[in-house]
Formats: structure tokens, sequence, C-alpha cells
């Protein structure tokens, strides 16, 4: 969660830097205490892999090819201060391959050794019903089959085999696999455009996505319907603004056209109009109610809904203007 708080309001701050520098400033001092309490206090090897993707795809997002690429160094520089400053991050990472060492030689239980376990025992089961799977609710007995005289890690019986995919394979088989990587891809699309919500909704698809290599978010509580909100709401959002700039162009399109009038007359209207004097504010008489018949007459304010005050007469109405 707060690695999904620090890339939304990294491309806030970035956005209203020039307007509102301060407010940037503090948004960006938010993103900084989650980023500290995600390295220093509470780490998780899983939200490391995923933020070095969302790293990569914010500054390509944000600044382009040739500024993000020398963000992604700035970024390069902060990880090794980090690395450098940080002995709990050493240490955890560190355990990765001490742990499946361990695993392989003395077949003990570690967070690393278990899911190499549980993805190698994951295999052999979509292996035995490739096409449809073994049916919803089967992980776990598949689970408990198969530790059946075992110890050490091979004995451990588990509901979840810490991989997305592998999860779907196991119930629908390779149906549902591919019914999961279209709704991702469909997502992705949903979100290429440039907007914030758009941003949006492609860190949480792109999290979701990495941290399913590791483990079966889309199954779990938090997880799962973090993202079935934030991608509805998201999603939502997008779709909004694009329906309005499609009804604001078609709307467009059904105005009248208006045809100007240039400022040089018509060839007729040079033949018409070439005796008739400017109009001004002086009036001879009306005659035919602002009809121009001859070239001393154009009609009267009176007539022609106009206030001249000249004290001129007209001959048909008498009225004075």
């Amino acid at each position: 969660e707060f690695a999904l708080c620090i890339f939304i309001l990294l491309p806030i701050a970035c956005r209203i830097w020039r307007a509102r520098p301060w407010t940037a400033l503090g948004l960006l001092l938010f993103a900084a205490l989650f980023a500290i309490d995600l390295l220093y206090v509470m780490l998780g090897r899983t939200v490391l892999v995923g933020s070095a993707v969302l790293i990569c795809i914010f500054a390509f997002w944000q600044f382009g090819w040739r500024k993000g690429g020398v963000f992604l160094l700035l970024a390069l520089a902060a990880a090794v201060a980090v690395w450098q400053s940080s002995p709990f991050l050493r240490s955890q990472v560190g355990l990765i391959r001490q742990e499946i060492r361990e695993y392989e030689s003395e077949n003990v239980r570690t967070r690393s050794g278990e899911r190499v376990e549980f993805w190698k025992r994951s295999i052999s089961f979509v292996a035995q019903a490739p096409i449809f799977g073994h049916g919803t609710g089967t992980i776990r007995e598949l689970f408990r089959r198969s530790a059946v005289g075992e110890t050490g890690a091979a004995a451990t019986v588990s509901p979840n085999p810490h991989n997305q995919t592998l999860a779907v394979a196991i119930q629908l088989g390779l149906v549902g696999t591919v019914v999961l990587y279209a709704m991702w891809v469909a997502h992705l699309l949903l979100f290429r455009g440039g907007t914030l919500p758009d941003w949006i909704g492609l860190v949480i698809v792109v999290q979701n996505i990495v941290s399913s290599l590791f483990n079966s978010h889309l199954f779990d509580f938090t997880q799962g319907w973090m993202y079935v909100f934030g991608v509805g709401i998201a999603g939502g959002a997008v779709l909004g603004q694009r329906i309005s700039s499609v009804a604001v162009q078609k709307s467009a399109s059904f105005l009248p056209r208006v045809r100007l009038r240039t400022s040089e007359p018509k060839p007729h209207e040079n033949q018409r109009f070439a005796s008739v004097r400017p109009f001004r504010n002086s009036h001879i008489g009306c005659r035919t109610m602002g009809r121009i018949r001859n070239r001393d007459t154009r009609g009267c304010g009176s007539c022609l809904g106009e206030k001249v005050g000249d004290g001129s007469t007209c001959t048909k109405t008498g009225a004075v203007t």
C-alpha cells in the first residue's frame, strides 16, 4: 500500500511543481516518509522488485526517454546510498540465497525454500490436468496428498502456491490462465494514456502483475479488493474522460459553419451599389422602409431602428431623427 502511495504522489508533485511548489514539496516529503518506512522499517522483498519495475516505468512515462535515463541514474545512485546505509535491507536480501541453499541441502523450511517447493509441486499438479484444471478449491487437498510420507519443506501443506498463474492453472487449467492474462492485458491497454487516472490504474495493474510472481494477491482479501476498487475507480475515470472528449468532438462537428463575408464585395454587388454613397449620420428621407432604391436614399434611423440624432425628418413616417 505504501508503494502505491509513493508512485501516486510522485507524478502529482511533478505536475504541480511550477504552479504550487510548496504543495509539491509536501507531497514529495510524504513520499519520502513512505519510502523510508518500506526500506528501513517494514521491508518486503516482493515490494522491492515491484518498486524497481515501477521506477523504470515512471521515469519514461513522466520525463521521456532522455530525461528518463537521467532520472534512472539518479535513482540508481539513491539505491546505492540506501543499500549502504541500511543493514536491515542488506540482511533481508542476503537471506534469500542462504534460505534456498538450506532448503536444497537440508530440506529445511524457510520462506524462500517453501516458495521453491510450492512451485515444483504446483507444476506437477498442473501437468495432471493441464486444460481445465482440478476445479476450484482443490489446492489444499492436492498439497495434502502430495505431502503424505514427506518431511521438512516437502511435508508443507498450503492452500496458496504463492504464484498467481499457478494458483489459477491448478484450479482452472490453461483456459483460466488465458483469461487471467487477457484481463491483465486489457487493463494495461485501458491505462495507456497520459492522464493521472491512467497512471494510477497502470501502477495498480503493474504492481499486481509483478507481485503475482511471488504471491497470489488476486485471491488474497486485502490485495484482491484493492485491485478491484483501484482498477474500477481509475478505469471509470479514464473512460469518463474519453467519453467526454468524444462527445465534445461530435458536438463541435454539428455546429453550423458560419461563412464570414469578405471585405471585397461580389461582382454583382459592385454593379448594384457602385453609385451609393457611404452611410453616415445624415439622411435625406426614407420612402421605402430601409430598402435602397436610388443613390440618395438609405433609410432613416426611425425606420431602421437606429437613433442618429441629426434632426432630419423622414418623409414617410414624419419622424425626426
